[in-house]
């Protein structure tokens, strides 16, 4: 199992299973630990630390890999990255739910759509969040076809706080506007008000 250790080097760890032979014949080998499924492979904090660049830093595939093969004289390619965020991704499957169902039930949350490139066109990230939880959904949409299948607007009965979008007006929620995109809209007329003399 490599791992990464001191700057310039990495740590291998090495894991037997003991095999005993019974005087009937049968065979018996130990079990190993939990996660060691192959004869060499990567360890967990390897895998984690290349899905937190990616992920959370937004290093590419290609530069993750650069990052272990320069601090450590690790051999991990950009494939082996994409492995490692898809296999977190359906890892990470049951905690989804769980936080989509805390979003359900909150008494206050959040609701925004944020335009991005993704796959060399438009997408929306849509996000819901309480003050514990965040869940993000990424989709061609930005409208009620997406909010409807990111699963949680659809019975969410709390106070909604959104920025005026009118596809969120369709649900059953108590609506409040956010004060952010107030501030914001105010700006853009103080500002065209200076530039132009009047407001448009």
């Amino acid at each position: 199992m490599f791992e990464p250790g001191r700057p310039g080097e990495f740590e291998v760890t090495a894991h037997r299973a003991e095999v005993k032979i019974c005087t009937c014949g049968c065979r018996n080998q130990a079990e190993f630990p939990e996660g060691v499924t192959a004869a060499a492979q990567y360890g967990s904090a390897t895998q984690a630390m290349a899905v937190y660049l990616n992920q959370y830093h937004f290093l590419p595939f290609k530069r993750v890999s650069e990052y272990f093969n320069t601090l450590y004289k690790m051999s991990v390619s950009a494939g082996t990255v994409a492995n490692f965020v898809a296999r977190t991704y359906e890892n990470l499957a049951s905690t989804e739910e769980v936080i989509r169902d805390a979003l359900r039930e909150s008494s206050v949350a959040g609701a925004d759509e944020t335009g991005m490139r993704a796959e060399g066109s438009l997408h929306w990230l849509h996000v819901m969040r309480d003050e514990q939880w965040t869940l993000y959904y990424l989709s061609e949409k930005r409208g009620r076809e997406a909010m409807d299948t990111m699963g949680i607007l659809l019975t969410f009965a709390g106070v909604l706080v959104h920025d005026h979008w009118k596809s969120y007006f369709a649900y059953a929620a108590t609506h409040v506007l956010c004060n952010a995109h107030h501030l914001r809209e105010l700006l853009g007329v103080v500002i065209g008000t200076a530039i132009n003399g009047r407001c448009d």
